[in-house]
Order: C-alpha cells, then structure tokens, then sequence
C-alpha cells in the first residue's frame, strides 16, 4: 500500500511509475493507464519508489502501488528480508535522494526495540564493516565458555557515533506494535490517512467522521510523500469477534 509521487529524475532509470498524490476510486482500463502512464513520465514521476538493490530490480523494480506479499517457508528470513527492503534500502535511498517517504510498519513479532536495534546494528555494518547483533547491544551474547561477551569502548564509541544517523532513519518509520488485528491496522491506516490528507465525494471536503464511511471518490495528500504500509508477519494477526479465522481477518 502506498501513497505519493516520486520525482524520475531522483530515481534509476527502471520500468514501473509511481502513482500521483491524488488518489481515486475510479479503475482506469489498459489503455486509459497506458495513457496515464505515458503523462506521468513526460512530467518527470515514476509509479515506483525503487530498491535500488541491482540484483532485484529486474524482478521487483520497488515498492508500487498494489500489494506485495513476501512468502518463503518458516524461519527462511522473511521479515529480515523485507526490513532490509524497506527499512534499510528504502530509507537509504529517501535520504540520499530527498524523497518523502515513510513507512508505518505493523510489528506482530517484534517490538519498536528490536527494529531500532536492527536498524543500528546495520548502519554500523555500513560505516565499520564490524559485526555486532541485536544479542551483543542487549548484553544476550556469549562466547563457547558460557560467559558474557561485553562490548569494548571502542564499539561504545562508534555506537554514540552513530546515533545521530539512527534517530534521522527512525523519523522514517512508524512502529506499531500493538496493534494485532486486521481492523486495527485498516482503522491505524485511515487515520493517518485522515491526518495527511483530504477525502473527497464529488469535489466537496469531507469531514474524518465521514471519510471514515468509506463514501468518498478521491483522496488528496497535504504534500507529496510515498507512503508503504508493512505488516510482519501476516500469519499472526490476530481476528475480531465476528471473525473466525485467519483468512476471515486477511480478507476483511
């Protein structure tokens, strides 16, 4: 799920374009988005906000504006996978670039902790070229005697260092991680939706009680940011009372 529209000339030349600011109910058919394609790119926006990843871009150019399921089988590295897409590669690049973009990332296994701390221990990787794991920054690591392996104050140091750049990547990101339910994260969703934009029915304003209806025809964002929507892991949300079961809380 996305939201906003990204300058071509900030991104790789890749295939897929990235939607407008504006967003409607409205389907367009194949020659109405061929068309529409066509008028995004002579303006200069692409309908992807791009990985960046060299490997990846032949297959999945960026984030675009339609679902995108990550499935491997358990313990494959599925939510590892997809922090490193949007986390790491995509805050990367926004900031590299000045592109607007956040992600509202739904924690059903983790906690706001753990993905800071992953998110440090990578961009130490990037400026070290060290190692160091979740385990070793909460003190949990030991070595083959059983005993503590304690961080020296050289990586104490490096870890000050960088926390300037960790609290600018965290302002890319919103950690929920206590919202479990498909009708929480919907209603989590519409709210910020609410908070950083206007809907619209047949070119008058709506008010949040009646966006909230869903009776609206066109939603315009108050600036222009490219917005992903993350939700890991899909398998663990939990259902509402009127839902009986997982693939009940999915679809609804």
């Amino acid at each position: 799920m996305n939201f906003g529209m990204v300058n071509k000339q900030m991104l790789q030349p890749l295939t897929v374009m990235a939607p407008s600011k504006k967003e409607s109910k409205q389907k367009l058919n194949a020659v109405q988005r061929a068309k529409e394609t066509k008028e995004l790119l002579l303006r200069g926006e692409m309908r992807v906000f791009p990985f960046n990843w060299k490997i990846f871009n032949n297959v999945v150019p960026g984030m675009i504006h339609e679902p995108l399921l990550i499935t491997a089988n358990s313990s494959a590295g599925k939510s590892s996978f997809t922090k490193f897409l949007y986390l790491q590669l995509g805050i990367k690049h926004a900031i590299e670039n000045n592109i607007p973009y956040k992600v509202i990332f739904f924690a059903l296994e983790d906690t706001y902790e753990i993905i800071e701390n992953g998110l440090l221990c990578h961009l130490y990787w990037n400026r070290y070229k060290e190692i160091i794991d979740i385990k070793l920054l909460d003190g949990l690591k030991f070595n083959h005697l059983g005993k503590e392996v304690i961080m020296t104050d050289l990586q104490i140091k490096r870890l000050e260092e960088l926390s300037p750049e960790l609290e600018r990547y965290m302002t890319y990101v919103k950690v929920y991680d206590d919202v479990y339910t498909g009708e929480d994260i919907w209603k989590t969703c519409q709210e910020y939706a609410i908070q950083n934009g206007t809907f619209y029915k047949e070119g008058v304003s709506l008010t949040a009680n009646q966006a909230i209806t869903g009776e609206w025809d066109e939603y315009v964002q108050h600036k222009k940011e490219f917005v992903a929507v993350v939700v890991d892991n899909i398998n663990l949300l939990d259902t509402c009372e009127e839902e009986k079961t997982l693939y009940e809380s999915m679809v609804n």
